[in-house]
Order: structure tokens, then C-alpha cells, then sequence
């Protein structure tokens, strides 16, 4: 088996920089995107590119330039969030469609308070739900990795309660979606998502 080696600490702590530079920029991006009506398409795009890099980096076992000792549980729940953001959308007030918090758990449980707003966004679709698919294929590959640093992580963030809700949104979302005959694209990339899982 080849060993990658490991970087010197110089360029292993300018990339780690870097990392943390880039979550900061899709932090101000995504919660400029429903100001700045001109400019969501790069910004959509923008964000896209972002999360296509975080997925390589861990596809090609470089996780730790993202995790690391001081910055890894911060990375971990700007994911988490972000991914639950998503789910949770059509299950929002066209009033509130701001993308800065949410609670997931409200979302999926209290369908009495919830259930009107899914009638309401029936044919509306996320514009974030690419970028959710995204987290989500890099959780997945998180939690592949057996790696006894990201399973504290994981451990940590109450990832097993946060994902297993997360799955039951899925199944919620592609319900809706079905139902509405919309979102096609999204319905076909949660079911990869969910193939890899099982």
C-alpha cells in the first residue's frame, strides 16, 4: 500500500489556513445570497467549487488540512448546519427563506407547524439543494474513513442523532419532490447519496 507522505509543517499550516479562509467565504457568501439578488449566481457557483475541493481533498485522504485539533469540530458543524439548512427548506415560511438557522428537529417532528409551509413551497425549489447534496456525499465520506480522530469529531457533534434525522428529511424531501413532479435532478442525487450509504 502506498503511504502519501506527509507535508512539511510550513505548507501543512498555509493550506490549513487556506481551509479555513475558504469555510469563512462560503459563510459570508451563503448568507449574502437572498441580499444580493444580482450576484446568486456566482455565488451559487462560487459555493459549488468550494465543496467540490472540501470533497477532494477528503476523497484523496488529505482530511486533516480541514480537521485539525483546533479548527476540526468548527468545520464539522458549518457542514452539519448548512446540510440541515437544506433539508429543511421546503418545510419553511416563504417569509422566512433565509438561509442562517434552522432547526431541523422543529422541521421533521412538528409537521403540524410544518406541514403548511410544505403545501406553500410545493413547487419551490431550493436553490442550495446542489451544494446540500455535496455536504452530504462529504459527511458520507467522513464517516467511511474509520479514522479514530473524525470518529471523535463525529462523536462529538451528536453526528449519528443529526444524520439519522437528516435521512428521514431526505425521504420527506424526495416525497414532496415526487409528488410535485419538480426537482428531478435533486431526487436523482439523494438516491445516490442514500445507495452509497447502504
Amino acid at each position: 500500500m502506498l503511504v502519501k507522505p506527509t507535508p512539511e509543517p510550513v505548507v501543512r499550516n498555509s493550506v490549513q489556513k487556506t481551509m479555513r479562509l475558504l469555510f469563512r467565504i462560503a459563510e459570508m457568501v451563503w448568507n449574502d445570497y437572498y441580499a444580493s439578488p444580482p450576484k446568486r449566481e456566482h455565488y451559487l457557483e462560487l459555493l459549488y467549487y468550494i465543496m467540490d475541493l472540501i470533497e477532494w481533498i477528503c476523497v484523496n485522504d488529505y482530511e486533516y488540512f480541514i480537521f485539525t485539533q483546533s479548527e476540526g469540530s468548527k468545520a464539522l458543524e458549518w457542514l452539519l448546519k448548512k446540510s440541515s439548512l437544506v433539508l429543511s427548506f421546503f418545510r419553511r415560511s416563504k417569509t422566512d427563506l433565509t438561509m442562517y438557522s434552522y432547526d431541523l428537529g422543529e422541521a421533521l417532528y412538528n409537521k403540524m407547524q410544518t406541514k403548511k409551509h410544505e403545501k406553500e413551497n410545493k413547487y419551490h425549489i431550493c436553490p442550495f439543494s446542489r451544494i446540500g447534496v455535496q455536504i452530504q456525499n462529504i459527511l458520507l465520506i467522513l464517516l467511511s474513513k474509520n479514522n479514530s480522530f473524525l470518529n471523535q469529531l463525529l462523536v462529538e457533534a451528536n453526528f449519528g442523532y443529526i444524520f439519522g434525522d437528516q435521512l428521514l428529511m431526505q425521504y420527506e424531501y424526495m416525497r414532496k419532490s415526487i409528488d410535485a413532479q419538480v426537482d428531478r435532478h435533486t431526487i436523482m442525487d439523494v438516491r445516490k447519496t442514500l445507495i452509497s450509504l447502504f
